[in-house]
């Protein structure tokens, strides 16, 4: 687990990889902010990277690969026979 803190990062939402500031509390993400700091984008972050928190902590999110089943179910498969069956 992470320890409590601001931690100085990059947003990985997009291709600009904008500089960011994460806060954590209790081992979770609690606020993404821009990082004055950061030489290039002085503290600018876009709405979709300040919500970078909410979609870690998604119930929805895919953790894991996962492969479509006969039945149409999704299915745990292990990553590397993920990239093998894309790359196919």
């Amino acid at each position: 687990m992470t320890p409590d803190g601001v931690y100085a990062s990059i947003c990985r939402f997009c291709h600009a990889h904008c500089g960011i500031l994460v806060e954590i509390s209790g081992g979770r993400p609690t606020r993404v902010t821009g990082d004055r700091e950061n030489p290039l984008f002085r503290g600018f972050s876009c709405a979709k990277g300040r919500q970078l928190g909410l979609q870690h902590d998604h119930p929805e999110r895919v953790l894991r690969s996962q492969a479509r089943a006969a039945d149409g179910e999704l299915a745990p498969i292990a990553t590397q026979r993920a990239i093998d069956e894309v790359a196919e």
